[in-house]
């Protein structure tokens, strides 16, 4: 994650990286995610905060299969509508976009995706947006 955050730095973003859990009935949970009380998002944690909008960030466990995937789009959406996935296995964008307009459409896929970042291998690409 230490890539996508000094990434996102380059592009003048400003950034708060939770590399810590935080209780949802925590005083510091409501400081620091209150924006998403009241949303579908409330009691979840999302990786990062980027210019006020929180965002999931997704990579996988070995070893590399493409479903993987899929699973990070669905394990990440329940976090946060926006998403960063780390592709370093080189996964195409196709492929990735093709599998998000997919559930988008599907009726019962429930969640919302706003917004996909793509990390490859030192560079970030936003393919959703």
């Amino acid at each position: 994650m230490y890539n996508i955050v000094v990434i996102f730095l380059s592009l003048i973003f400003s950034i708060f990286v939770k590399d810590f859990e935080v209780h949802y009935k925590d005083k510091l949970y409501k400081e620091i995610f209150g924006g998403l009380i009241g949303t579908i998002y409330e009691r979840k944690c999302p990786d990062l905060l980027i210019d006020g909008l929180f965002y999931e960030y997704e990579s996988f466990a070995k070893p590399w299969k493409i479903r993987k995937i899929s699973k990070m789009i669905s394990h990440g959406s329940e976090q946060s509508n926006r998403l960063i996935i780390n592709n370093t296995k080189g996964c195409t964008y196709r492929y990735i976009i093709n599998n998000i307009i997919r559930r988008l459409h599907d009726k019962s896929f429930k969640l919302d995706i706003k917004e996909v970042w793509v990390y490859e291998k030192g560079n970030i690409v936003r393919i959703l947006a």
